[in-house]
């Protein structure tokens, strides 16, 4: 039975909703089995999905002149026969007509409705999105979490952009380049730095170091103990300029003999503390390399069941537990400001004060709170357009072109590399 205190009827006739090129169906997660894998399904060449519930099965087929994707989900709260999702002139429609307590499309009942980029919907237990976008190269029309192919387990990820730059990390893994991790607070930088530490090859340790806290006189030893292993300077806009000072000393002197992969992180927008003095040019030339910007967690909607599921096998009992699909849906709505950092906190919590189910109850007032609205996604060729206007208008100075959107600067080095814009151009 659905939870009905937390949902609402939708009676309106749908306006189907364009997709980007590359429609994909994700499913997120069934919230009775946490433990069965995600999966994504390319629907380019798809006319109509229909879902129901069985055994994991995924089968296209052509009927009647439809081209059919097939989907049985391990679902017990699905039908049969559980709705299905059609491709109009305008975009995909959820029609559900016969199924026991039909579809929820964004928190919504409804019977028929219109599926847009990043739509979320509910059949039985089991939570889907749809979103149009990028495939990396070679992408399996149909692949589950636990198939995916990736260097490290910690850089699988069904969103085509992150997988294309993490594919990217791997070839340059095993080289000395630097490599530059931009994203706000928790969303992985050191996570994705030990990833390249472990397909580096190199004998010697990880060692991380928080560039805030760390004096000079400490700073000295903790670059020497990385030796023939990786350096990751977390926050390398904080180093103080005496460490810098120590740090360039260190891999400059042949007598030293050093060997130390630097891999680095910041939220900050390096190129302006240049500017500013702040940080040296010549320590910044030796960051510069390869740069790899991470995605917040609500811009990982697709990924949020997988990362969920690597979370709760790092908790005591956390693979025991279930979701209510109250929760669930409460999670998916919410913002994550904190991003996968935040997600864990949470779920450590909830396990501990559930019994055998997370419910709403069990999640902090934070996420419980109604989200704000999302804003309108602008059209890819507007947002270019006005990217490249204000690069040219504040000559490269990614800070003020995020003030000038209103975006994070990681959401503009997204954008950057989205586009392949080189950022250096517009400071000439």
């Amino acid at each position: 039975m659905q939870d009905e205190s937390s949902i609402t009827l939708s009676v309106a006739e749908p306006t189907p909703l364009a997709l980007p090129a590359h429609p994909q169906l994700f499913a997120i997660a069934i919230t009775d089995d946490l433990s069965e894998p995600s999966s994504r399904h390319v629907l380019d060449d798809i006319d109509e999905v229909r879902f129901g519930r069985g055994p994991h099965r995924h089968a296209r087929s052509l009927v009647e002149g439809k081209r059919v994707l097939e989907l049985r989900i391990p679902d017990g709260r699905m039908s049969t026969e559980h709705g299905k999702l059609v491709r109009t002139s305008g975009g995909w429609i959820l029609e559900d007509p016969l199924s026991k307590n039909g579809a929820i499309v964004n928190g919504a009942v409804s019977r028929r409705a219109a599926i847009g980029d990043d739509t979320v919907f509910e059949l039985g237990h089991t939570f889907f999105v749809v979103r149009g976008g990028h495939l990396e190269p070679n992408a399996r029309n149909d692949v589950r979490d636990d198939t995916l192919v990736a260097a490290h387990p910690s850089l699988a990820t069904f969103d085509g952009e992150l997988a294309d730059r993490f594919a990217a990390l791997a070839r340059i893994a095993p080289t000395n380049v630097a490599v530059m991790v931009h994203g706000d607070t928790g969303t992985g930088k050191e996570i994705v730095a030990r990833a390249v530490h472990g397909l580096s090859g190199r004998t010697g340790a990880l060692v991380a170091v928080n560039c805030i806290a760390m004096p000079a006189t400490s700073l000295e030893a903790e670059l020497r103990s990385a030796h023939r292993g990786t350096l990751f300077l977390d926050e390398v806009g904080e180093l103080p300029a005496a460490s810098q000072a120590t740090f360039l000393r260190l891999l400059e002197d042949r007598d030293t003999a050093l060997d130390a992969r630097v891999c680095s992180s910041t939220l900050q927008d390096l190129d302006a503390l240049v500017d500013k003095g702040v940080l040296r040019r010549d320590l910044y030339a030796r960051l510069l390399g390869f740069t790899v910007v991470l995605p917040q967690l609500r811009d990982r909607l697709v990924d949020f069941g997988l990362i969920t599921r690597r979370l709760l096998a790092t908790i005591p009992k956390g693979t025991t537990v279930k979701l209510a699909p109250a929760a669930l849906r409460t999670m998916l709505a919410y913002r994550w400001p904190l991003n996968i950092r935040e997600l864990g906190t949470v779920l450590t919590a909830a396990v501990a004060l559930c019994d055998g189910t997370i419910e709403t109850a069990h999640l902090p007032d934070a996420v419980r709170r109604t989200p704000a609205p999302e804003p309108e996604r602008e059209d890819p060729a507007d947002l270019r357009e006005r990217l490249i206007q204000l690069l040219t208008q504040h000559h490269g100075n990614v800070l003020a072109v995020s003030k000038a959107m209103k975006a994070r600067r990681t959401q503009v080095y997204r954008w950057v590399h989205r586009f392949n814009i080189r950022v250096d151009e517009f400071r000439r």
